[in-house]
């Protein structure tokens, strides 16, 4: 009553909001509510499924802190959560583990594993038919930039496993599946081993989806042999061999109801068995045009289209590299200008940064960009025979540009940079502003382009875009 105000805050997964104050005036006694008198609105609060909402009432012009009410408004499932600017290389044979259900985190081995203090993260999210996790952590505990989402199962339950991981689980109701899904994993081939059993006979049927290809599905047993220490394949868990992800495409993982009405999921192991892709090309592609046009756009997050400083016109079609966090990225069945496939593939190195610059031209307003000094590197592979020109976009914020070449054939061309001066940020296209030109390559069938950028006045080396142009066919 009378001046009896108070500031109020808030906290969420280590995120404060506010604190912001009541007016102490005799605002808050009129019958229409108005903000800052009555009340106080904190906007855009991102809790993750399992954590706790933190609200905080302090004293404002007396010694008494007051709380009337509280109104607490979900407007999206998904929480605002800024990830991780940078994240090390992934490991060799890189492990990658999750507990569900699991108040406490576990470490160790399971059907595979690198040792006894193996780091699993965590998911424990009851009565949550939603969730996210973040800021996931490789077996050794490095950030990996991975997340994930958990769909359909908000219950969590024990079976008296006597491992750990295996001892919890969370499971669905109603015949729904479970379903999760990976986004940011490193480019590669995986083996996931998905642990699916709850008490008695309550099994389940695993199976996996990337990049348009289905893995499984398989079905964990019924009988008691779920119950043994000893891991065995068909009985506590499900391996899906030579699952395939490429670069920036997001895994999705079904537990579906086996038995009973309950689909289950205890755990996660993604193993990294190679850096490649296993991916069948295509069996045949129609002969490149005349002035045929190949370009790729980095970075970006949205599909782009239309010229640069080359181009047949304003649909030109622009195959998209966005593949953030990842060391090594590759793309397949890259697509002409005019839209026909080309049956060329590309690999990215060294750039797991993603940017933009305020640039007014959609392509050359993203880039992608190394750490520490190292160059990126773009591997061109089943270029048809010819003579190309070679349009390469690199230019950062501010001062960051960088040093472009080439090799193909044993043969090196340039070293050439873009400017530190501000004229990159111009919407005309100028040669050595925003872009390097390299003039004549010759392309034997067969032989790979290989494109550097390198660092120039800051430790970063940028990639905006490519443009290869055939200008002939000898």
């Amino acid at each position: 009553m009378l001046d009896q105000n108070s500031v109020i805050s808030a906290q969420a997964d280590g995120i404060t909001y506010g604190s912001e104050t009541i007016n102490p005036g005799q605002d808050w006694q009129a019958s229409t509510w108005t903000e800052g008198a009555q009340f106080i609105l904190l906007e855009g609060v991102s809790v993750t499924a399992g954590s706790p909402l933190i609200l905080y009432s302090s004293p404002g012009a007396t010694e008494l802190a007051v709380l009337n009410g509280l109104q607490v408004r979900q407007t999206s499932q998904r929480s605002k959560r800024i990830k991780p600017l940078k994240v090390e290389r992934p490991p060799n044979d890189a492990l990658l583990n999750v507990d569900f259900a699991a108040p406490e985190v576990w470490l160790g081995m399971a059907a595979t594993g690198n040792g006894s203090t193996d780091y699993w993260n965590s998911s424990y999210t009851p009565y949550q038919y939603f969730a996210e996790l973040f800021d996931l952590k490789w077996s050794t505990g490095l950030l990996s930039g991975v997340s994930a989402t958990v769909e359909n199962a908000p219950g969590a339950w024990t079976n008296e496993h006597p491992d750990g991981m295996m001892n919890t689980f969370m499971h669905s109701f109603g015949f729904q599946p479970v379903i999760v899904t990976l986004t940011d994993l490193p480019n590669g081939t995986y083996d996931v081993y998905a642990y699916i059993h709850g008490v008695l006979d309550q099994n389940s049927m695993i199976s996996a989806e990337a990049d348009g290809v289905t893995y499984g599905p398989e079905t964990s047993t019924i009988g008691a042999e779920w119950q043994s220490p000893t891991w065995t394949e068909g009985a506590q868990y499900i391996l899906l061999e030579d699952v395939s992800v490429i670069a920036g495409s997001p895994l999705i993982i079904r537990s579906s109801p086996g038995a009973t009405e309950l689909a289950v999921l205890n755990g996660l192991q993604l193993r990294q068995t190679s850096q490649r892709v296993k991916k069948a090309k295509p069996a045949r592609v129609a002969k490149p045009s005349k002035n045929a046009l190949l370009n790729i756009d980095f970075a970006n997050p949205e599909p782009w289209f239309g010229m640069a400083a080359t181009g047949n016109g304003s649909g030109d079609y622009w195959n998209r590299s966005y593949a953030p966090y990842q060391y090594f990225a590759e793309l397949f069945d890259l697509k002409w200008s005019c839209g026909l496939l080309s049956g060329v593939s590309a690999t990215v190195e060294n750039a797991p940064g993603a940017w933009t610059n305020e640039h007014p031209d959609g392509m050359m307003n993203t880039f992608t960009h190394s750490f520490g000094y190292q160059p990126i590197s773009v591997t061109l592979t089943d270029l048809p025979r010819g003579t190309y020109d070679v349009y390469v976009y690199a230019h950062g914020v501010l001062d960051q540009n960088s040093i472009i070449s080439a090799e193909v054939n044993g043969v090196m061309y340039a070293p050439e940079a873009t400017i530190t001066s501000s004229d990159w940020q111009s919407p005309l296209w100028t040669e050595g502003s925003q872009y390097i030109l390299l003039e004549n390559l010759s392309v034997v069938s067969g032989s790979p382009l290989i494109i550097h950028s390198a660092p120039g006045v800051t430790e970063l080396a940028t990639l905006n875009g490519l443009q290869l142009r055939l200008v002939s066919k000898k």
